[in-house]
């Protein structure tokens, strides 16, 4: 994997260079940005698929930006955001509006305190309001809970793999006699 992601992404240098980076330069050349550590890839993991589920517009580049001051890997991060996809946003919405409703109890009760709108203006307005509230909730429970599972997951696979690399040198370097 680690080959295949050096043959496809784009250099740190040649990110450095582009015309709309050029500005913050500064601030990305830092090279533990850009180090697959077990730290910088689950604090980069963590915040791209927490800005990848809140932020509906720019996810990528947000994502690089707030991976900076969480000192995560920038490209593990932008990576991420693309758990939100034509394919699995609907799920994630409908979700999180059925998890935000239940949190706030407004399935029966929104509908029947209410005197009906007049208009569709406001009846449409009625109706947004009725939605954003509960799917803001839902989103923001998702996107928190999904970042910490990734994080945490990450540390404990990364640890699980090393285990096994240095359990795999152990092997070869000394064989049981049998």
């Amino acid at each position: 994997m680690r080959k295949w992601a050096k043959g496809k992404l784009p250099k740190r240098e040649e990110i450095l260079e582009n015309r709309f980076v050029r500005p913050f330069a500064h601030y990305l050349a830092d090279p533990s940005l850009w180090h697959f550590s077990r730290h910088s890839v689950a604090r980069g993991l963590a915040v791209g698929i927490f800005i990848g589920i809140m932020v509906p517009v720019a996810q990528t580049p947000v994502a690089a930006l707030v991976s900076v001051p969480t000192r995560g890997n920038i490209a593990v991060a932008a990576l991420a955001t693309f758990i939100t996809n034509p394919f699995t946003t609907p799920a994630i919405l409908f979700g999180a509006y059925e998890t935000g409703s239940w949190l706030l109890r407004l399935q029966s009760a929104a509908h029947h305190a209410r005197a009906p709108a007049d208009g569709w203006l406001m009846q449409t307005l009625e109706w947004l309001g009725d939605l954003a509230l509960p799917t803001a909730l839902g989103l923001l429970l998702f996107s928190v809970v999904s970042a910490l599972i990734a994080y945490g997951a990450t540390h404990v696979g990364w640890r699980w793999w090393v285990a096994r690399r240095w359990a795999s040198r152990r092997r070869v370097r000394h064989p049981r006699k049998g």
